[in-house]
């Protein structure tokens, strides 16, 4: 009997006959989804860089770290300091070498950007295939309300780096000792970045030891190793103040603060936090639903497989729907405010981003003999990202501040201070990460850390400021105040205050300059002259 002739679509080719045109369109589709994506992040990554808005926090992370790794202020022992003992050397170093500013910070934080999409192409490409990692990179940068916490100088692209990294050796590495011991330490390391990502570490050795006793061992003393590496240079320095400090944020400070925010764990604070990242990531959350089902029910249906479901690589599927679900639990109930501000979410959406291409990823597979719908797929992920999500954040270059405008006051304050004198100021650090001029630590989280019915030696330990501490710090350490309009708002909202820290002003200070046109307000600018 003949044999059948060869069809070219699930079968393998006969001896002689060409496998290039096989693989070509499967190589194409990919080249022209990753090339898509590069150009979009080239295209963004520089905007971002340049004119993207900045807030209190990302002036605050840049300029403490400008303090502990150039003017030598010790972290947890000369200034609060609530974050992990590695972030200030992340961003510090850098300023360190190359000057202080959002224009080096940010720089940074592009490049943890750049390699966390990389290793989320990795991820998605060995959860699902390589089609999936090139939708993973496209989901990533049609996504401004996500790619724009990433590119600030905030810990979300360093931690969301290695929480990246460590999900892929663990996916990958799985009956690997030394895989497993690295994809640990990259947990470790997100912990040592951000405290509150621990919970992480935990959830990554359980899915990787299950009921065995012996692997337990081994994370257990893998974790415990790197940690205490990591952070033993930060509690020789800081003693018990590294404890206290690091748990402030989950146990609250045990001291009256009138800004303070404290943990929501009701329902009801969990549903907002949910909701208001279904607006923010509409195209997101659907995808990832379909990869969840993908992954635990019966499989994504896919080309070259005779129409069988193909199942995505069910390890690192089920180590990352872990983390994902860890951290919406974590992070959304114990921080209220992300009802209002989901780029909290940016740590652990990265994670999410691989789940939801593989089902992205055989949607475009099945389309491999019907290139129309392929465009209207590419039009459909590149409209309704931006369409969708920036109403819920504004335009995805707006912030509190922008940063032209802290830029020209840094400049204004680095010529009115000398670099040898210490800074008494109210002020927000963004207005000083552009000046390379030293703020007293104790100011560093300015009113936030103000507590006006504070026990003075409660206060003082955690490096915080009460109206007795106040004039202390402009009787004995500051040699220029600098006070804006809130800064007297302040004062003249407990007691007499701004009656005593005007006298207190008149004893030792004189009016030296007035900064106009900060982004808070018109600064007085006072020196000591006795």
């Amino acid at each position: 009997m003949a044999p059948e002739p060869h069809s070219g679509a699930d079968t393998e080719p006969g001896p002689g006959e060409p496998t290039e045109p096989l693989a070509r369109p499967w190589r194409r589709d990919q080249r022209f989804l990753v090339a898509l994506a590069v150009g979009l992040f080239a295209l963004q990554a520089p905007l971002y860089h340049a004119f993207l808005g900045t807030g209190f926090d990302e002036g605050y992370y840049l300029y403490s770290s400008w303090l502990v790794c150039s003017a030598g202020i010790a972290p947890y022992r000369d200034m609060n300091y609530q974050y992990g003992p590695l972030l200030p050397y992340v961003y510090g170093v850098p300023q360190s070498v190359f000057g202080a500013g959002f224009g080096v910070g940010r720089g940074v934080a592009l490049f943890f950007t750049a390699l966390a999409l990389l290793l989320a192409y990795r991820a998605a490409a060995a959860f699902a295939g390589r089609t999936a990692g090139a939708c993973a990179l496209l989901l990533l940068v049609a996504d401004p309300n996500l790619l724009q916490p990433l590119s600030a100088a905030l810990p979300y692209a360093p931690c969301s780096a290695c929480l990246l990294a460590g999900a892929l050796l663990l996916g990958e590495g799985w009956t690997s000792r030394v895989r497993v011991a690295a994809g640990l330490a990259c947990f470790v390391l997100a912990a040592l970045l951000r405290q509150n990502l621990a919970p992480y570490v935990l959830v990554a050795a359980a899915v990787v030891s299950g009921k065995d006793l012996v692997r337990w061992c081994f994370c257990a003393a893998v974790g415990l190793g790197v940690a205490a590496v990591g952070a033993l240079p930060a509690i020789v320095s800081g003693g018990t103040a590294f404890f206290e400090q690091t748990l402030a944020p989950m146990l609250g400070a045990p001291f009256e603060r009138p800004y303070e925010l404290g943990p929501d764990w009701s329902v009801k604070a969990w549903l907002g936090c949910l909701w208001t990242l279904a607006g923010a990531h509409p195209l997101l959350w659907p995808l990832l639903l379909a990869g969840l089902i993908g992954l635990f029910g019966r499989g994504f249906q896919a080309p070259g497989n005779g129409g069988a479901p193909r199942r995505p690589t069910s390890r690192l599927g089920g180590l990352l729907a872990a983390l994902v679900g860890a951290g919406a639990l974590v992070h959304h109930a114990y921080r209220p405010t992300s009802r209002t501000f989901p780029d909290y979410a940016s740590y652990y959406l990265p994670l999410a981003v691989p789940l939801a291409a593989a089902p992205l990823a055989a949607r475009w597979d099945r389309a491999a003999e019907a290139w129309q719908a392929r465009p209207a797929l590419v039009v459909a992920l590149l409209l309704c990202f931006p369409a969708a999500g920036v109403p819920n954040l504004g335009h995805p270059l707006s912030g509190a501040c922008d940063r032209a405008a802290l830029a020209a006051a840094g400049g204004d304050v680095a010529a009115a201070v000398r670099t040898d004198e210490r800074m008494f100021s109210f002020c927000y650090p963004s207005l000083f990460a552009e000046s390379g001029r030293l703020l007293l630590p104790e100011l560093t989280r300015n009113f936030y850390f103000f507590s006006p019915s504070g026990r003075t030696d409660v206060v003082r330990r955690y490096h915080g400021t009460n109206p007795e501490i106040v004039l202390e710090l402009l009787a004995t350490s500051a040699d220029v105040a600098l006070l804006d309009a809130r800064a007297w708002g302040v004062f003249a909202a407990h007691g007499d205050l701004a009656d005593r820290v005007r006298e207190a002003l008149a004893a030792r200070f004189e009016r030296a300059a007035t900064i106009r046109g900060t982004p808070q307000g018109d600064l007085e600018v006072y020196r000591r002259v006795r």
